[in-house]
């Protein structure tokens, strides 16, 4: 809550918990009814909420009041961090308000402020409010580093105060390291993530792709990136090579730019794997929890996952949490105690699916899960993939039928060099290909049939001739294997 005199759009009052609650009760049923409302004659709030025990209806009953602590100053800052370079001055404004007819002096002071930085207010005896400001010279005297302190507005019995926290840069010294992707890898994932050495001094990154070494093509621009990794969030396109780099910013200056590197992205295959080991028996007696595991036996990282076709019998399906557990041991929360008394349910789950779920849940769509697919991306997809069942009630069991895991892997597809020349007179027919680039100087004679099939570019240089009657087709994409 907040009071009339506190900041706009700030709650400065903090959460209270009235009355600590508990898990739903053997009826499924939490309390239904709740009320607040405002006591007239404090202005105090009075809460009152249903609730179950022993199988009886009861009602908790609440009362709480926020102070109204508006008369004397409030003092407010619209931005508490700065970032300067060493040896330049700053000044920084705030405001003080005078509230519900208040008049005192007020003054400033500094708390925890560095000795060896000078500063000075605008005006440190008012009576009125408005901005002031706080001036801070002399950094060239201090070590670069980040220093907090508080500013303190003293008016009468009112004190009010605000943290500030300053850091002061020294000049970008070196450049970025890259990890990965690794330069001149292949069968990168569509989604890669990209990760490069922390470099002193540095308050953010900027990270440039480019299908081109000299970044003229198909340039991309990430900025202002304050860790040291970067995930995109739109993919690349398949079988074709990216060239990276990255640059570091400070208030002070930028780094050169990193050592460039290259890598190519894979081809993505998606396969359906039915799980083999089901039914699987869902015990009425405790609270068992149960596993089946379909191996998957192909290579190369998660480009996407769901499930599908999730054939559950059992009453009481709400009794039920199922997750997705990865060969490298990630899980992912799928469903939750959904619907209720609902019994059965047959449906699949992906990633930006249909939400909320429909009840009882046994239309088989593709519903959207608790947790999301997306945390698997760029793991490795070989091994066993587990589908696990817990009923956390007693008494109610039932089996599960069957499931099937949908998967999309990114592997390395290119078997062609990156680059090649052509420069045979006359050019035999067929098709010529490369990941990357295709040079040709060569004829295509009359009657001939040549393709030329090239991952980023075909250069048809000086000399290169395509005689009368000839088919002649320039592709760019992946190599065929």
């Amino acid at each position: 809550g907040r009071t009339a005199c506190d900041p706009l759009n700030e709650m400065t009052v903090p959460e209270t918990t009235i009355k600590e609650g508990t898990s739903k009760n053997g009826s499924n049923r939490w309390g239904d009814y709740t009320c607040l409302d405002v006591d007239p004659g404090n202005g105090s709030f009075w809460y009152t909420a249903g609730y179950t025990a022993n199988d009886s209806w009861d009602t908790h009953i609440g009362n709480f009041i926020i102070e109204d602590d508006c008369y004397g100053i409030s003092l407010s800052i619209s931005d508490s961090q700065f970032d300067i370079c060493q040896g330049d001055d700053i000044s920084i404004d705030f405001d003080l308000s005078y509230d519900g007819g208040y008049s005192d002096i007020t003054t400033f002071e500094l708390v925890n402020f560095p000795s060896d930085l000078s500063a000075s207010f605008s005006d440190n005896n008012v009576l009125v409010g408005g901005t002031y400001s706080l001036d801070i010279l002399d950094t060239d005297q201090i070590s670069a580093g980040t220093y907090n302190f508080s500013l303190h507005a003293l008016s009468g019995n009112d004190n009010e105060e605000i943290n500030i926290q300053l850091v002061i840069d020294e000049d970008i010294t070196g450049i970025a390291e890259l990890n990965t992707p690794i330069n001149n890898s292949h069968g990168v994932g569509n989604l890669p993530l990209f990760d490069w050495e922390d470099l002193d001094n540095t308050t953010s990154y900027t990270l440039e792709l480019a299908l081109k070494a000299n970044f003229n093509q198909g340039l991309q621009v990430f900025s202002g990136l304050t860790e040291s990794e970067y995930m995109l969030d739109q993919e690349l396109n398949q079988n074709t090579k990216y060239f990276w780099r990255i640059k570091a910013f400070n208030a002070c200056n930028e780094s050169a730019y990193s050592e460039k590197y290259s890598f190519t992205t894979g081809g993505e295959s998606c396969e359906d794997v039915l799980a083999t080991d089901t039914p699987m028996t869902i015990s009425s007696s405790g609270t068992p929890t149960i596993s089946s595991v379909i191996n998957f036996t192909g290579e190369g990282t998660v480009s996407s996952v769901s499930v599908s076709n999730i054939d559950i019998t059992h009453s009481y399906i709400s009794d039920l949490s199922i997750k997705l557990i990865s060969p490298a041991g990630t899980e992912i929360l799928l469903l939750d105690g959904i619907c209720g008394s609902a019994d059965d349910m047959n449906l699949g789950l992906e990633d930006g699916g249909i939400t909320p779920i429909n009840c009882p849940p046994t239309d088989a769509l593709q519903y959207d899960p608790v947790d999301v697919f997306a945390q698997l991306i760029n793991e490795e997809a070989n091994g066993n993939w587990t589908l696990e069942i817990k009923d956390k009630f007693n008494y109610d069991g039932g089996s599960l039928n069957d499931w099937s895991l949908n998967i999309c892997t990114i592997g390395s597809t290119t078997d062609c060099d990156p680059t090649l020349e052509v420069n045979d007179n006359p050019i035999t027919d067929g098709m010529y290909q490369a990941s990357e680039d295709i040079m040709a100087t060569g004829m295509v004679p009359a009657n001939g049939n040549v393709t030329f099939q090239a991952g980023q570019e075909v250069i048809l240089e000086n000399g290169f001739e395509i005689q009368s009657g000839s088919v002649f087709e320039i592709n760019i994409g992946g190599c065929n294997n």
